[in-house]
């Protein structure tokens, strides 16, 4: 194995940034927000954030992604709370028109985050469970109080059966880039 080198090209990158300054700020906006109906896993509103809270979501992730050297930041484009009540669960989706997402969790013990890929055309079983060697499969993503977790929008996701005996609460965000971005002929001013 000595004359064997691997290179890991093109990964796929989730960020875990600690949030937990603004895990109270979050919990008092829940408290004032209203869901779409007794059983509505999701908020009547898609613009939850305050533009102040925004403002702390935005540094937070554009300082987490600096090291990509993006050359325009990103802002806050749309952002829920979730909930997902005892023994229910949040089917598999992605999140379309945006680039990043996020999901922020201000309460212990909740169920993690489950990021998947499908199988390729052709498949051969593998046995790693090592999300850098995995070519496809579900990895799951600790939902630690005051963690956002940002993944790329075209990631499929979900949320396992909720066995807590009590709701289950995140707040959901998406990004996208803001101001002029060109590459040579191609141009696009996102504001």
């Amino acid at each position: 194995m000595n004359n064997v080198v691997r290179t890991k090209a093109f990964p796929t990158l989730i960020y875990e940034i600690d949030c937990s300054e603004l895990v109270g700020e979050v919990r008092k906006l829940l408290s004032e927000t209203n869901f779409i109906g007794p059983n509505s896993f999701v908020s009547d509103s898609f613009y939850v954030l305050n533009d102040q809270l925004k403002l702390k979501f935005e540094e937070k992730v554009n300082s987490a992604i600096s090291e990509l050297e993006y050359q325009i930041p990103f802002k806050v484009s749309t952002s829920w709370f979730t909930r997902t009540e005892p023994n229910k669960t949040i089917h598999k989706h992605r999140h379309t028109n945006c680039y990043w997402s996020g999901s922020f969790y201000f309460y212990d013990d909740c169920a993690p985050l489950l990021i998947t890929k499908e199988k390729p055309q052709i498949f051969v079983p593998f046995g790693s469970c090592n999300p850098e060697l995995m070519m496809s499969g579900t990895i799951q993503m600790r939902a630690d109080c005051g963690k956002l977790i940002l993944f790329p929008s075209h990631m499929e996701h979900y949320v396992s059966e909720n066995e807590s005996d009590r709701d289950r609460y995140s707040l959901a965000m998406n990004f996208m880039p803001h101001g002029v971005t060109r590459w040579y002929d191609s141009e696009y001013n996102y504001q």
